[in-house]
């Protein structure tokens, strides 16, 4: 029967949030630019990234920048400001899509970056823009019912690839205005780092409480967002 997930926590919080962006700047402007001849051919308005999207600008990794060490940073600080030692982790999740290879886990890579121990669970949550949430959730879980003290969730996107192969394929002579917007929510994305510590309320009165969540699905909208690094992202825009 249709209906919502719902779930309660009393006794979780979270404690620090992190973010490190990207040094290298890619503006609409600079992708219209790439874009000007299909542009110009189909007959959209400059400015249309801006327009529709309300995107001005996005990051994108410089030369000697990496998500994953970007992310291994962003852990670092989540973990500083929240005064809590990496030998305190019991558990890592890693929420990114971006990866670098199929095996091993991009997780096993930041719980050594972060120099977590031996005992901290670490394994990756793939789940897209609700991926964080999703790893969020099931760390609350571990914390509520005791197994482990804290917890460390984190992301990092790399976005470069997908914006050039979207733009290749944009900029072909046989594609048409719809085949164009279809692929448009793609231009969109950006690339950058981000780490949140979770722990116990009772041990940080400081923290926000996280009290539960409501889930839902709609998975008959199964293609609705098809992507690899030959990315295809449809939405109704």
């Amino acid at each position: 029967m249709p209906g919502n997930a719902t779930t309660r926590f009393d006794d979780v919080a979270l404690v620090s949030v992190a973010s490190v962006l990207p040094s290298r700047v890619t503006t609409s402007d600079d992708i219209e630019e790439r874009l000007a001849p299909a542009l110009s051919r189909l007959r959209l308005k400059p400015g249309l990234l801006r327009r529709v999207a309300g995107v001005v600008e996005r990051r994108n990794w410089a030369e000697g920048e990496s998500s994953d060490e970007a992310t291994i940073a962003a852990g670092k600080q989540a973990l500083a400001e929240a005064g809590v030692d990496p030998s305190e982790v019991g558990l890592i999740i890693n929420t990114s899509v971006t990866r670098k290879h199929l095996e091993p886990s991009v997780a096993v890579r930041l719980h050594h970056g972060l120099g977590l121990p031996s005992s901290a669970i670490n394994f990756d949550v793939a789940n897209a823009c609700l991926g964080f949430i999703n790893g969020m959730s099931l760390a609350a879980g571990m914390i509520q019912s005791g197994q482990v003290r804290y917890a460390l969730i984190v992301n990092g996107e790399d976005a470069d690839e997908i914006q050039v192969n979207t733009i290749n394929r944009l900029v072909r002579e046989d594609l048409d205005r719809d085949a164009f917007m279809q692929e448009f929510a793609s231009l969109t994305l950006g690339s950058g780092a981000a780490a949140a510590v979770l722990g116990r309320a009772s041990d940080h009165p400081e923290g926000h409480r996280i009290v539960g969540g409501v889930t839902r699905a709609a998975t008959q909208f199964y293609d609705l967002c098809d992507c690899s690094v030959e990315c295809k992202i449809t939405y109704a825009i």
